[in-house]
């Protein structure tokens, strides 16, 4: 297991070198002057000239590339241009409200997704497994930001049971929740049709294994068949 692990980790190493290197190479080829960008048309030469060096843009490539790369590797993805703090100071900041929100979504999605796959696989084609199907394409069509905007102007709006926008209060759990429902709601639903689907397809090759249809032909209940099975092979 930590052979696995250590050579997952090492395997990761490319990868994480390759986006490093289309990152830099996207921003370098998009076009405009950052120096331009962040001071304004109006912004004389000097002063452009003044930006280019601050940020390094008047170096070579080679160089602003192996700096661009020694620094990330480092952790040090430079200040906002936004805040004025470093990168990592504002990622700290919201991580945990990213980590909550996360785990509310994927508790939510695995909670409604589970139990439809697996009824919708133990009455296929029939009318539960229709409309189980019928909601998760429905659920998988709507992009988050449209049925956020619909959550928003139902539950917030319309019926003002929760607030619009607002940061949590961590030490306080009640104002997280608050400020949790709609955007884990709104997460978790699209999360629990693909969970859906994808459950409802595992469960029905599991009841087209031979030892599930020697079950059923000799009547042994599917719950008491799959449980066995699955305790045999942990």
């Amino acid at each position: 297991m930590i052979y696995y692990v250590i050579r997952r980790l090492l395997a990761a190493i490319p990868t994480l070198l390759a986006v490093l290197t289309l990152v830099f190479v996207i921003v370098r080829i998009v076009p405009g002057d950052p120096a331009v960008a962040i001071l304004g048309d109006r912004a004389t030469p000097e002063a452009v000239a003044a930006m280019q060096h601050r940020l390094g843009l008047d170096r070579p490539i080679w160089a602003q590339y192996a700096t661009f790369m020694s620094h990330s590797l480092r952790g040090d993805f430079g200040t906002s241009m936004v805040t004025g703090r470093p990168i990592l100071q504002d990622v700290r900041a919201v991580l945990p409200h990213t980590l909550i929100l996360t785990i509310a979504a994927m508790l939510i999605g695995t909670l409604m997704g589970v139990p439809a796959g697996v009824f919708a696989a133990l009455y296929r084609n029939r009318w539960i497994d229709v409309l189980v199907r019928m909601v998760s394409l429905l659920g998988l069509s709507f992009p988050v930001f449209v049925s956020g905007v619909f959550a928003l102007l139902a539950f917030a709006l319309h019926w003002p049971l929760f607030p619009v926008i607002g940061n949590a209060n961590l030490a306080d759990p009640l104002d997280v929740l608050d400020k949790l429902v709609l955007p884990a709601t709104t997460l978790g639903i699209i999360m629990a049709a693909y969970i859906t689907r994808v459950t409802r397809s595992s469960m029905l090759q599991v009841l087209s294994e031979d030892y599930m249809r020697t079950a059923r032909a000799k009547g042994v209940p599917w719950r008491l068949v799959v449980w066995r099975h699955g305790l045999g092979n942990a």
